[in-house]
């Protein structure tokens, strides 16, 4: 029987359009996951995904809508959209804040 994969990260998601400085997260042994904010966001967080943890990509659902993690409140925990498990590693981004936002990753394998 395979082992079932537990880990927890601490990222930051960044202010704006700045994919370059945020903290990226391998998804590759995960399957399911929550994000937890202790500060809120003041506009949705973006999900960017990448197969080689250089080049980075905005992500879109088949209908070509934003994949976004919309406006979480203060201290709320959210299911990660199935459409982020597919990607080898995952950066957030947050547009339209005065500070970059502190999160948890939490991912079961």
């Amino acid at each position: 029987m395979g082992v079932i994969l537990r880990d927890s990260n601490t990222v930051t998601c960044v202010v704006g359009d700045s994919v370059a400085e945020s903290t990226s997260i391998d998804f590759r042994d995960f399957s399911s996951g929550i994000i937890v904010f202790t500060t809120e966001p003041t506009s949705p967080v973006r999900v960017h995904v990448s197969t080689d943890d250089v080049n980075f990509y905005a992500l879109s659902d088949s209908g070509g809508g934003d994949v976004d993690l919309l406006t979480p409140g203060e201290n709320e925990a959210i299911a990660f959209p199935d459409e982020v498990f597919p990607a080898h590693f995952v950066k957030f981004v947050s547009g339209s804040t005065t500070a970059d936002i502190t999160c948890t990753v939490m991912l079961k394998g």
